[in-house]
Formats: structure tokens, sequence, C-alpha cells
């Protein structure tokens, strides 16, 4: 293994240990600011649709009359906050619903809450407890990833300078000088 791969190594386990520090920092920090109350707004409903994304799981599409970007339900939302989607399927088109707008985007809008009339679909209390636990799962995430890299990085650095290993690039084998021929 030569000098290079040692290099390589430290680099790719040092810029892993930042990007994942860096999204803990950002996770933890998100975790602590107060929670702004959303834009409520009143649409007519024109229909609902569950859209399945291999991606990014179930997600809820509410098409409405007043603009041509869907409501958009998320599936963190979706899974994890009491949402009634039979309540929502049961309204007739053309009824008012009043959607608390978390942002509007270019081509959807993230919906917070949701009501029709007295009834609640998705209340703001259920989509802030669905969207801390996500936060509070990725600081666990993202911290136990940064420990590991960070140990990695230090192992490999005491295995490279005691027995001259790189752990990234084959374990076991020992630097050799790349001046000496090693091809017959």
């Amino acid at each position: 293994m030569s000098k290079r791969h040692f290099i390589i190594q430290c680099v790719f386990l040092s810029l892993s240990f930042c990007l994942f520090f860096s999204l803990f920092v950002s996770l933890t920090s998100s975790l602590a600011r107060p929670v702004e109350e959303p834009q409520y707004r009143e649409f007519t409903l024109l229909s609902t649709e569950r859209i399945y994304h291999i991606r990014s799981g179930v997600q809820y599409n509410v098409y409405v009359e007043e603009t041509d970007k869907p409501l958009r339900i998320y599936n963190i939302v979706y899974l994890y906050a009491d949402f009634d989607v039979d309540a929502l399927e049961a309204i007739p088109s053309g009824e008012t619903i009043t959607a608390g707008i978390e942002k509007e985007r270019r081509s959807k809008i993230d919906v917070s809450s949701l009501k029709y009339g007295d009834q609640t679909i998705l209340s703001f209390e259920s989509y802030v407890y669905a969207q801390r636990r996500n936060q509070v799962i990725g600081i666990v995430v993202t911290s136990i990833l940064s420990l590991m890299f960070s140990v990695c990085f230090f192992w490999g650095v005491i295995s490279y300078k005691k027995k001259g290993n790189v752990i990234m690039f084959g374990g076991g084998e020992k630097d050799f000088d790349e001046s000496t021929d090693q091809t017959e």
C-alpha cells in the first residue's frame, strides 16, 4: 500500500466525519428553534391522490381549485402523525377545506394542518410531533455515523504509524517502498 492510499483514506474519513457532523449540528439547532404557526388558507377541494414513490414512500396530494400546485402531505407526516385519510377521502369535491401552509415551493405546497369544517384531518400539533420525531432519529443516526468515521480515522492513523497498514485498502498489507519493482 502506498502513502497515496493513506492520504485518500484520511481525506475520505475526514470529509465523511465533517458531512455527518454538520448534519448533526444542523438537526440539533433546528430542534431547538420554536415552531412557527402556519399560514391558514381556504381552498376548494377538487380531488385527492395517494402517491407511492420508491425513494420517498407514500405521499398524499390534495388538488384544489385555487392553485395548479397540489397540497402535499409527506410520508413522515402520513406515517407518524394523526392523519385521517378516510375523512379526507370522504370529503365531496367542491367543499371548502382549510389548510395550514408550511412552505410553498415551485411545484407543490407543503401542508402542516388540514381541516374540513369542524373536523380536523391533520392537526398542526401532530404534524410537529412527526417532524420532531424525524429530527431526533436524524440526530441519533448522524451522531453515530460521525463517531464511527472519527474512530475509523484515528484507528487508520494509528494503524499506519505503528504497522504501516492502511485499513481501507486491503487492511493488513504493509506499506512498501514504491521504488522497488514488485512485478516479474
